[in-house]
C-alpha cells in the first residue's frame, strides 16, 4: 500500500507539472544564468529534448522526481509568458498521462546519471514502454531531497551528444494567504512573491462538471495575486466549488549546446492530503 501510495503521488506529481507542454503555445524564450552546459561550443539546435525536475512535499514527504527524453528534431519552445494567467480544464483521466515523452524521441545512452556537488545522486534509466523513450527515477524509490547543487549527466549516443548540464535550483515553495477556506470560480488566490519573469506559480484544482471530474491547471504570473479568468469561469460555472489539490512554482528555461536545444522545467509542489 505504501508503495502504491508513492506512486500515486508521483504520477500525479509528474503530470500537472508536465502538462504545460501538452497545451500550451510557443514562443521563445531567454536562458536562464544559473542553467550551464558544457563544452560551451553552440550550434544550431537539430535535437531537443525536456527535463522535468519537481521537489514535492505531502504532509511529512519531502521527496524529488526527475524524468528526461529526447527528440530527433528541434522542438518549439515556450516562455512562461505564454502560460501566464491561464487556466486549463481538462478531464480526469488526462492527468495521469506522463506527457514528457516525445513523438519521435531518441536514445541518449542506457543511463542518465544526477550527480549533487559532485556525488552519485540518481539514476534515470531508460524506458522504451509503448516505442517511446524516456529517463525516469526508480517509481519505487522516492528520492530525498538533495541538498546540493545538481547536474545531469548524458553519456550520449549516436543520436544525441555527451553533455552535462549544471541545474537551477528548484524555486521556493508557495503559500497561499487566500483562499483560506472554500474554493470558487470567483476566488481571489494570494501569496508572497517571489519569482523571476521565467517563473510561474501553478495552481491544481478539482472539481465536477456536468456529472464529470475535472482537473483545473491554472499557471499565474508570480507577482502574488491571481484569480481565475472570465473564459474558465464561465466554463465552470459561476457557481462551481473547488478543491485545492496543489499549489507550487515553475521555473522554465532553455539551453542550447552541440545541437540539443534542451527545456527545463524546474519546479516545487505542496500537494494537499
Amino acid at each position: 500500500m505504501k508503495n502504491k501510495t508513492r506512486r500515486t503521488h508521483q504520477t500525479l506529481l509528474t503530470a500537472t507539472l508536465t502538462l504545460p507542454l501538452l497545451l500550451a503555445g510557443c514562443g521563445s524564450f531567454t536562458p536562464a544564468p544559473s542553467a550551464e552546459v558544457q563544452p560551451t561550443a553552440q550550434k544550431p539546435a537539430a535535437t531537443s529534448g525536456v527535463l522535468n525536475l519537481t521537489r514535492t512535499q505531502i504532509g511529512d514527504l519531502d521527496f524529488t522526481t526527475v524524468s528526461a527524453s529526447f527528440d530527433a528534431t528541434p522542438a518549439e519552445t515556450l516562455r512562461a509568458a505564454d502560460l501566464a494567467d491561464r487556466c486549463f480544464v481538462t478531464g480526469a483521466a488526462q492527468t495521469t498521462q506522463s506527457a514528457a515523452a516525445p513523438t519521435s524521441s531518441v536514445d541518449a545512452g542506457h543511463h542518465l546519471t544526477l550527480t549533487s556537488d559532485g556525488r552519485p545522486y540518481a539514476e534515470l534509466t531508460r524506458d522504451n514502454t509503448g516505442g517511446d523513450v524516456q529517463y525516469v527515477t526508480d517509481a519505487e524509490t522516492m528520492l530525498a531531497s538533495p541538498r546540493g547543487s545538481l547536474a545531469l549527466e548524458v553519456p550520449g549516443s549516436k543520436a544525441v551528444p555527451a553533455l552535462t548540464v549544471t541545474l537551477p535550483e528548484p524555486p521556493a515553495p508557495v503559500t497561499l494567504t487566500t483562499p483560506t477556506d472554500a474554493v470558487t470560480a470567483t476566488s481571489p488566490f494570494t501569496w508572497t512573491a517571489k519569482g523571476s519573469a521565467d517563473t510561474l506559480v501553478q495552481l491544481i484544482l478539482a472539481t465536477t462538471l456536468n456529472g464529470v471530474s475535472r482537473t483545473v491547471a491554472c499557471y499565474a504570473r508570480d507577482d502574488g495575486a491571481f484569480g481565475l479568468p472570465d473564459e474558465t469561469r464561465q466554463k465552470l460555472g459561476g457557481d462551481a466549488t473547488l478543491s485545492l489539490r496543489s499549489v507550487g512554482r515553475m521555473t522554465m528555461t532553455s539551453v542550447t549546446n552541440a545541437g540539443v536545444q534542451l527545456h527545463l522545467l524546474i519546479g516545487t509542489q505542496t500537494l494537499r492530503k
